[in-house]
């Protein structure tokens, strides 16, 4: 009868301890995962060459584009989320400084924690160049 009585004791603690998280709304910490994206070029020879990586960050919600070909496109970045709110929205960063150079954004923005992100990567030729070699990858802020 004892045990029966300790085991019901168990069993409500639970119960109120649920039902005290559900209200107050404390539920299980998210961790974020980052995410790396490259863009690659197919040549002739069946090779590939990396031609543009996007980053994102999910620890301060921020991203970075890197040119990595010296081949006179501009290597953009596009990330894509949705607001507590249902909204889309989408930044998209263009890298203009040549092979080897990089340029971080998000600066400022907030994505809730738990949100996939959505991150797109390519190279282009100038500003209103069509997209070539299009990646992506999924994250989580």
């Amino acid at each position: 009868m004892q045990r029966f009585k300790r085991n019901s004791l168990r069993a409500a603690t639970m119960v109120g301890v649920a039902a005290t998280c559900a209200v107050l709304g404390v539920g299980q910490a998210f961790a974020g995962t980052d995410v790396t994206v490259k863009s690659r070029v197919q040549l002739a020879n069946g090779q590939s060459q990396l031609v543009a990586t996007g980053i994102f960050l999910h620890d301060g919600d921020d991203w970075q584009i890197c040119d990595n070909s010296a081949d006179g496109d501009r290597a953009v970045i596009a990330v894509s989320w949705h607001t507590p709110d249902g909204d889309l929205r989408t930044s998209t960063t263009s890298n203009t400084g040549g092979a080897g150079t990089c340029v971080t954004a998000g600066y400022g923005v907030d994505i809730a924690e738990g949100q996939e992100v959505v991150v797109q990567v390519w190279h282009q030729d100038g500003a209103d160049g069509m997209p070539q070699d299009i990646a992506r990858g999924i994250g989580y802020a």
